[in-house]
C-alpha cells in the first residue's frame, strides 16, 4: 500500500512538473520577446522562409524556391505548415512551434535529471533558471526560440538524447532501429548542425560505454554504423535539393573567425559561456578520469548507465558545438550554433549538486518558486514589442493612402517583414545591395502577378532602408513623391515602368537565378 501510494505521488508530482514546464514555456517565449533582438531575429526576412516554403508547396512551385544552405525544415516546418494549412494566423503558427520547442527541451531536460537521479528539487531548479534567463531576457541562452536558426535541431537533440537509453535497451529490433535512424537521417538532411550536436556526441557514448565494457561492442557497431549511415543518406539527399552551397573555408579563414571571436568576447559574455563548461569539465575529469571504476553502491557497473551515457553525450556536444561556433564566428548571432555549450554544462552541473540540492531542497524550492512566480507575472503585464518593419509596415499603410502605390521593392531585410505585417495588402520583393532581384530563401514567382511566372509586377515604390541613394538615383531617376516614416524614406514614382522595366529584364537575363 505504501508503494502503491509512492507511485501515485510521484505521478501526480510529473504532472505537476509539466505543468510548471507548459507555463514557463509560454511566459519564456513570450518574455524573450520583449528582447528587441531576439524580437528582430524571430521576425527577420530569414525566417519568414517557412511561409515562402508553405507557398511555394500550396502553389506548386517548389521548383523555383530557393533555400539556403539547409533547408531546416525539420521539425519547424513539420509542426508550423500543418498550422498554417489549418489557416492559423502565422504569428500564431511561430508562436506555437516556439512554446513547444521549450516545453520539449524543458521536459527532455527533466527526464534526464531523473535518469541521472535528480529529485523533484533539482528539475524545478532547471524550469526556474530557464525563467530567470527570460526575465532578463539573456540572449544567448534563448536563441533557440527562434524559427529557421538551428533551434529545431537543438531541441530535437535534448529529446533523442532523453529518450536514448529507452533505445538502446529495444535496439536489436528492426522497427526501433529504422524509426531511429529514419529521424537521425530527416534531421541531418534539414539541418546538418544535428550531425555535431546528436550523431557524433551518440556514437563517442556509445563506444565510451564498450569501452568500460557497459555496452556489447556488436550493439555499439550495429547502432553506430547504422547512425553513419543514416547521417550519409541526409547529406546525400540534402546535395539533391537546389541548396545554395557553403562559402569555401580555409584554414586561414577558420583562424580569422577564429581570432574574431576572441577579440569580440566581453567579460559578460565569457563567464556564461566557459563558467559552466569549466565546472563541467572539471567535475567531469573528477567523476571518470579520477575516481576507480565502480562507485561505492555498486551502480556504475550496470549495462547501460544512464550516468556514463549521458556525461559523455553531453561533454562531446557541448565541445563539438563550442568549437563549431569558434571557427565559424561572425557576430552574436553566431552564439545560435553553441546552444549546447550553454545548456548541456548546466544540466551536467545541476545532475552533479543533486545531493547538495536535496540537503538545501526547502532553501532551492523557494528561490525557483519566487523565479517562476515572477516570469509568470511579467509575461502577463509587459507589452509586446515591435520592430522597425513592423512599425515601418504600418506606417507606410497609413501614410501611403495618398499615393496610388501598387507593389513596391526593398532590401532583403525588409520587403518580406513589410509584406507580412501588411497582410500582403502591400507586396514587396526583395532587393540587393545593387537594387538587383534577391533569390535569397525565396521565390521567383515572388516578382510575378501568377504563379506561372508570365507577368511581372507593377512596381512604383521603393523603400531606401539599407540602399544606395545613389546607385537608386541612376537607376530610377527622382521620384515623384516620398513617404516619410521616421528616419525611414519610401520613394514614389509615377512611371512605374522605371522600376518595373529593370526588374524584368534581370529577370529575363538570369532565367535560373
Amino acid at each position: 500500500m505504501k508503494n502503491l501510494k509512492n507511485i501515485n505521488a510521484l505521478f501526480i508530482l510529473n504532472r505537476v512538473i509539466w505543468l510548471v514546464c507548459a507555463l514557463v514555456s509560454l511566459a519564456g517565449v513570450r518574455l524573450a520577446l520583449t528582447n528587441y533582438v531576439l524580437n528582430s531575429d524571430y521576425y527577420s526576412s530569414d525566417n519568414f522562409y517557412v511561409l515562402a516554403f508553405f507557398h511555394a508547396l500550396r502553389s506548386g512551385t517548389l521548383g523555383s524556391f530557393h533555400f539556403s544552405h539547409l533547408p531546416d525544415i525539420f521539425p519547424e516546418d513539420f509542426i508550423i505548415i500543418p498550422l498554417l494549412a489549418l489557416h492559423v494566423p502565422w504569428k500564431l503558427a511561430f508562436l506555437t512551434f516556439s512554446v513547444l520547442s521549450v516545453l520539449a527541451f524543458l521536459m527532455a531536460a527533466c527526464a534526464i535529471l531523473r535518469r541521472l537521479r535528480v529529485d523533484t528539487a533539482g528539475q524545478v531548479l532547471l524550469i526556474a533558471l530557464l525563467a530567470g534567463l527570460a526575465i532578463v531576457r539573456d540572449l544567448v541562452h534563448l536563441q533557440f526560440i527562434v524559427v529557421g536558426v538551428h533551434g529545431g535541431s537543438f531541441t530535437l537533440s535534448f529529446v533523442m538524447a532523453a529518450i536514448a537509453p529507452r533505445f538502446l535497451r529495444r535496439a536489436g529490433t528492426v522497427p526501433a532501429l529504422m524509426l531511429w535512424n529514419g529521424v537521425i537521417c530527416l534531421a541531418v538532411f534539414s539541418d546538418a548542425l544535428f550531425i555535431w550536436e546528436f550523431v557524433l556526441p551518440f556514437i563517442s557514448a556509445l563506444v565510451v560505454m564498450a569501452l568500460l565494457g557497459r555496452l556489447p561492442w556488436r550493439a555499439v557497431a550495429i547502432m553506430g554504423m547504422s547512425a553513419g549511415s543514416a547521417t550519409g543518406l541526409g547529406m546525400g539527399l540534402l546535395h539533391l535539393l537546389p541548396i545554395s552551397p557553403f562559402p569555401p573555408a580555409s584554414a586561414g579563414l577558420l583562424l580569422e573567425r577564429a581570432r574574431l571571436f576572441v577579440t569580440s568576447l566581453g567579460l559578460e559574455l565569457g563567464l556564461q559561456l566557459f563558467a559552466p563548461l569549466v565546472v563541467m569539465l572539471v567535475l567531469y575529469m573528477a567523476r571518470f578520469w579520477f575516481r576507480p571504476s565502480g562507485g561505492k553502491d555498486g551502480q556504475d557497473q550496470e549495462v547501460g548507465d544512464p550516468e556514463v551515457f549521458f556525461w559523455h553525450f553531453g561533454v562531446t556536444a557541448s565541445l563539438l558545438s563550442l568549437a563549431l561556433m569558434v571557427v565559424a564566428y561572425e557576430d552574436l548571432g553566431t552564439y545560435r550554433y553553441a546552444t549546447c555549450a550553454l545548456w548541456w554544462p548546466i544540466l551536467l552541473c545541476v545532475a552533479a549538486a543533486r545531493d547538495q540540492i536535496s540537503r538545501l531542497a526547502r532553501w532551492f524550492a523557494s528561490a525557483s518558486v519566487v523565479t517562476l512566480a515572477a516570469c509568470l507575472m511579467l509575461a502577463a503585464i509587459l507589452p509586446a514589442r515591435s520592430i522597425f518593419t513592423e512599425d515601418l509596415a504600418r506606417c507606410v499603410e497609413r501614410e501611403g493612402k495618398n499615393f496610388p502605390l501598387k507593389s513596391g521593392l526593398g532590401h532583403y531585410w525588409v520587403a518580406h517583414p513589410v509584406t507580412l505585417f501588411t497582410e500582403s495588402r502591400l507586396v514587396v520583393s526583395p532587393l540587393d545591395g545593387n537594387v538587383d532581384p534577391w533569390m535569397w530563401l525565396n521565390n521567383r514567382t515572388d516578382y510575378f502577378t501568377d504563379d506561372k511566372m508570365t507577368t511581372v509586377r507593377d512596381y512604383n515604390f521603393i523603400f531606401m532602408r539599407y540602399m544606395d541613394s545613389g546607385v537608386v538615383q541612376s537607376r530610377y531617376g527622382d521620384p515623384d513623391g516620398e513617404i516619410r516614416c521616421g528616419d525611414d524614406r519610401i520613394l514614389f514614382y509615377r512611371d512605374s515602368k522605371r522600376l518595373t522595366d529593370h526588374v524584368a529584364q534581370w529577370l529575363a537575363a538570369h532565367p535560373k537565378d
